[in-house]
């Protein structure tokens, strides 16, 4: 008896010390993204798009929140990438909550990239057909 009293006593004394790291690990994750979000911030604040994207999508993978996906896709869009920025406009409207501020914004947005994704390849497939009837 004694021995099932102490084996069980040590298991729970090894399972309060996981469930402490995985709270502690949790908590560094949040600090992180935190962290991450700022740096992210920074640069989309200096123009540097790029590098914001990356930390964004860096702090979305410790904490996946919808909020993050409409911060990449702000990114996205104004380095230009406007398809991109519609996979991540999509997400952000698949995932946000309904009341979520941004929300209406992400749907503007979405419908703007989608037009300019749109005049982007029209354009493209223009040059496309006028390179190809200079090399006949």
């Amino acid at each position: 008896m004694q021995r099932w009293i102490r084996s069980t006593t040590e298991g729970l004394c090894v399972a309060l010390v996981l469930l402490a790291a995985s709270g502690a690990l949790a908590q560094s994750a949040e600090t992180k993204a935190k962290a991450l979000f700022k740096r992210g911030q920074t640069a989309y604040n200096a123009g540097d798009f790029e590098k914001a994207i990356g930390l964004y999508q860096e702090a979305y993978q410790l904490k996946p929140l919808p909020g993050f996906l409409f911060n990449i896709a702000q990114g996205y869009r104004q380095a230009g990438n406007f398809e991109r920025a519609q996979f991540f406009f999509s997400r952000f409207v698949d995932t946000a909550q309904p009341r979520d501020p941004n929300l209406d914004t992400a749907r503007a947005l979405l419908a703007e990239v989608n037009e300019k994704e749109r005049a982007r390849l029209s354009q493209q497939k223009a040059q496309d057909e006028n390179a190809r009837l200079e090399a006949e």
